[in-house]
């Protein structure tokens, strides 16, 4: 089943819309929520960063050849935020609630074949409050069209897997362990040439569902070719042909086989065919059937996160004719019925107490952080290039995994992990029958959980990158409260239904939430555990296993959330537990790994969060007390999401900002993990002599900022951050003496100090060696503005993203890093005329059409001429902002902004701008390319 890129030439209008509404145009992906400004009265209020939902319709107008009569035609959609509804030319044809799952819908019933045909989709997010976070509306992921025979292979209906790994020394990676001496390493020669991700063999299980909707039974031949993604040729692997002979000379460069069908040229990105196999079966008519097509593919390259190879895995639908009691070939559909095709990885995965995590038979740690779905200034818009360059800075930060938390993520998302080498723990639910917000999915989750399960699996369980399938978080069941010990055993087993080569978990907490009346009053006598989210006593009694083993026994991984003090006791009460760390805190996080590192049992842990994001707003703030103010008896879950005052907007507990600045507890996190960089931070001397009172998902207050006008002379904290046993700090090159730091230390010192204007820097020591330093230094007056971009060439593809760095500077060039600048960008771009396909506008004219929008007020004709890009966000990481990031103005945050230019259909030049009253203009030019 082939797709089409339908993510042109939509109209969009708030509310109901219908025939004489078509709105203003649009190219999805698009979030119309985040075009809104933010409101002190919304529902959802610190949830949702104070956005809040309505309505909204979205118009398509296309045509339909007379050929695809006698075809089916399918909508294929990535995902909806929420409650969707499907028309075709006025009849529904698909509802879809849960908005972070694909659905497809068949669309030919409802379809005028030779003519012009309108698709309406209605989204309802008004169910406010209906999330804990940011959820964004519309259609906020790709839209494709796909039209086939009556013979096809399903959506989504190829399914490869790795059933084993022979790395030619007897060991085995998929049936057994294949562990090695200390960290899992198969014995003997793990791949030939010192490379780790090559293997002698390994054995690969094609399966391509089929649907016969013809009257008769038809017998095909199912192809199927492996496809190296990238290959590079005289690399010294065999091409494997489909009589099992290795390729000569000629037949390795050009990928030929011996059979004329399963010729190879065909990755779409110039990767060779180093496989083919094939099948005969009979799928019956009005049924389905899957082929199953075992490869046994010579010298593969593996995929993990240090080396993500990849392959194509392409299939073939021949119809043979139809059978009865013999073959009847003249009724056979000409040539090829149907083609297929999807990413794959050669991978395999399992855990156990002893090796723990084993990727391919080698011992992994996952150096985990969860990240939620929105892509900052773009909202929930999810693009290539955005997703790309968030896992991007990830990676560079040293994770090597995420958790979608909490559900599942685009098409876009996966395929960056697979390709950049990232592990996904792979999240279906944030509830199940019990609610966490008024508006939520739960309330659909009794009818529909199997579908949207279903619907996620199959599309993602081709993703190399992708380890864990969750059934969920935090769910109210995990105590047994309405029948969740039994719908967790359902849903685990329906998971394996559909996926039994990775690993089921769910991610559970505390017994904060989840228990009845009496066990609830118990509990509080006892003095066990607290009603703040996510709190837990530490108490070993055995009180929480008790409650939860059951919840648990169907699950092959048990996430814990900020419960890593359990970690021990449950080594001791369940030998054969695997536990991973889904949730901690990231002010613990060298505690916490400590544990990681210590235990083989525990598999890892992702931190909360990785990257910044809309909603749970102020989280992981801090606020500053005079000693002895009885608000700090409160403690930090006195500083909960839901206390956050307007405007509060971002969570404000992440590595990485929504800019992609590394914060300080991204640094720290990479010291923890091995870096052997120095980071320095300030507090500003305001606060000194007070006390922080820290939330528990959040970091002290400090900066690399030395401005401090007016507190020359004053006190003022610094902090320096290393693995090295001992740091120097220097103020203007004098010493202020040296301090231990280290594991020992927490991987911290703390310095007392007088503000002085000029440079102040850390060093860490190796006894008297400097191993890596940092230094902060007094910034002069902001004098202009300076423009980078990632990407100065785009696409003319409606989907391509430059992110635009914009920075305040002194005459000398260094970021001016205190106070706040307005700015105003603006895009200048090449236009062409866009010609409607709307009959409503072929019927009205230009001038009609104009007059008759304007009588739908706020909703006035806004269609534009096809521009070459346009500024699709701009904004600063500040968390507490009433800043529209799509109206073009902003206040500059330490320092920073981020402009976001989207590329639109056609080639051109782009010219940014961006200008601050005093400071002038920068500009910079983009070329958009067809």
């Amino acid at each position: 089943m082939k797709r089409e890129n339908w993510n042109r030439d939509w109209y969009f209008a708030k509310g109901q819309g219908g025939l004489m509404q078509d709105g203003r145009r649009v190219q999805l992906p698009h979030d119309y929520m985040i075009e809104s400004d933010v409101e002190e009265s919304a529902p959802a209020a610190a949830a949702m960063g104070y956005f809040t939902g309505t309505v909204g319709t979205y118009t398509k107008y296309f045509h339909v050849p007379e050929e695809w009569q006698g075809e089916r035609v399918w909508l294929h959609f990535d995902g909806v935020m929420m409650n969707a509804s499907v028309s075709v030319n006025g009849s529904l044809v698909k509802r879809h609630h849960y908005g972070y799952t694909p659905f497809s819908v068949d669309i030919t019933d409802a379809l005028y074949f030779g003519g012009d045909n309108r698709v309406t989709v209605t989204v309802n997010p008004s169910m406010q409050p209906n999330s804990r976070w940011y959820t964004g509306a519309g259609i906020y992921r790709r839209v494709e069209l796909s039209h086939v025979k009556p013979l096809h292979v399903e959506p989504d209906g190829i399914f490869a897997y790795t059933k084993r790994i022979d790395y030619g020394t007897g060991a085995e990676a998929g049936n057994s362990t294949g562990t090695g001496a200390e960290a899992g390493e198969p014995a003997g020669d793990r791949g030939k040439q010192g490379r780790p991700d090559r293997a002698e063999s390994a054995g690969v299980m094609v399966e391509v569902t089929l649907r016969n909707r013809l009257a008769r039974d038809h017998q095909v031949r199912v192809r199927a070719a492996l496809i190296e993604e990238g290959r590079k040729e005289g690399d010294g692997r065999d091409v494997c042909l489909a009589d099992g002979r290795a390729a000569g000379p000629e037949e390795r460069r050009t990928g030929g086989t011996a059979v004329d069908s399963q010729r190879a040229h065909g990755g779409k990105d110039g990767g060779t065919t180093v496989m083919a196999r094939d099948t005969v079966l009979l799928v019956k008519a009005g049924s389905t059937a899957v082929a199953r097509i075992p490869m046994t593919v010579p010298r593969p390259l593996t995929w993990d996160a240090e080396h993500p190879n990849l392959y194509r895995v392409r299939a073939q639908v021949e119809d043979m004719g139809a059978f009865g009691v013999a073959l009847d070939r003249e009724a056979a559909l000409e040539g090829i019925c149907d083609e297929a095709e999807t990413l794959f990885g050669i991978r395999t995965v399992t855990a156990d107490a002893v090796h723990g995590l084993q990727v391919n038979g080698r011992t992994v740690k996952l150096k985990g952080g969860c990240i939620h779905h929105d892509n900052g200034l773009l909202g929930a818009v999810s693009l290539r290039d955005g997703e790309y360059r968030k896992l991007g800075l990830l990676k560079e930060a040293g994770f090597n995994a995420v958790r979608l938390a909490h559900n599942p993520g685009s098409r876009e998302l996966l395929e960056a992990c697979d390709r950049l080498g990232l592990y996904v723990f792979d999240e279906a639910f944030d509830a199940w029958g019990h609610s966490k917000q008024p508006g939520d999915y739960s309330q659909f989750f009794a009818r529909d959980w199997k579908e949207d399960m279903e619907s996620f699996i199959l599309r993602d369980r081709n993703h190399p990158s992708i380890l864990i399938w969750s059934t969920g978080n935090e769910v109210e069941e995990r105590g047994g409260m309405g029948n969740g010990y039994a719908l967790a055993e359902e849903l685990a087993a329906y998971v394996r239904s559909l996926d039994s080569t990775r690993l089921v978990a769910n991610g559970l907490c505390s017994m904060w939430s989840g228990l009845d009346d009496a066990s609830v009053l118990e509990q509080m006598a006892a003095k066990r555990q607290g009603n703040a989210q996510n709190e837990d006593s530490g108490e070993m009694d055995g009180a929480w296993e008790d409650r939860t083993e059951s919840f648990c026994n169907c699950l092959d991984v048990v996430g814990y959330n900020y419960m890593d003090s359990h970690y021990e006791y449950a080594g001791q009460r369940y030998p054969e537990r695997v536990i991973l760390g889904t949730e901690s805190f990231p002010n613990q996080f060298d505690k916490v790994w400590e544990l990681v590192e210590r235990l083989p049992y525990v598999i890892g842990d992702f931190t909360w969060t990785a990257v910044d994001y809309i909603g749970e707003a102020g989280i992981g703030k801090s606020k500053f007390f005079e000693q002895g103010d009885p608000e700090l008896a409160k403690g930090p879950w006195a500083l909960a999401a839901h206390a956050s005052e307007y405007p509060w907007r971002l969570a404000n507990d992440a590595d990485i900002t929504i800019g992609g600045t590394l914060t300080p507890q991204g640094v720290y996190r990479k010291i923890v993990w091995g870096s052997s960089q120095t980071g320095l931070y300030v507090q500003h001397p305001k606060y000194h002599g007070l006390e922080e009172l820290v939330s528990n998902w959040g970091w002290n207050q400090m900066t690399d900022c030395w401005n401090y006008e007016g507190y020359a002379g004053k006190p003022v904290k610094a902090y320096v951050y290393s693995a090295a046993k001992e740091v120097e700090l220097f103020l203007n090159g004098k010493s202020l003496g040296r301090a231990a730091a280290g594991k020992e230390n927490r991987f911290c010192a703390v310095f007392e100090t007088v503000y002085e204007p000029g440079v102040l820097r850390a060093v860490s020591l190796d006894g008297d060696r400097e191993v890596s330093g940092a230094e902060i230094a007094t910034a002069g007056e902001p004098a202009s503005i300076r423009l980078t971009a990632d990407k100065t060439r785009l696409k003319a593809d409606g989907e391509g993203l430059s992110y635009v760095a914009v920075e305040i500077l002194d005459e000398d060039g260094n970021v001016v890093k205190y106070g706040e600048i307005q700015l105003e960008a603006s895009l200048e771009a090449t236009r062409a005329r866009y010609h409607s396909l709307s009959p409503v506008r072929k019927i009205l004219g230009e001038e009609g059409m104009k007059a008759m929008m304007a009588g739908f007020g706020s909703e006035a004709e806004k269609e534009a001429p096809d521009a070459s890009a346009c500024l699709a966000g701009f904004g600063s990481d500040n968390p507490v902002t009433e800043d529209n990031y799509t109206a073009g103005k902003c206040r500059s945050y330490q320092g920073r902004a981020l402009a976001v230019v989207r590329a639109g259909q056609i080639a051109g030049k782009a010219l940014l701008r961006v200008a601050a009253p005093g400071l002038g203009e920068a500009s910079l030019e983009i070329a958009v390319e067809a």
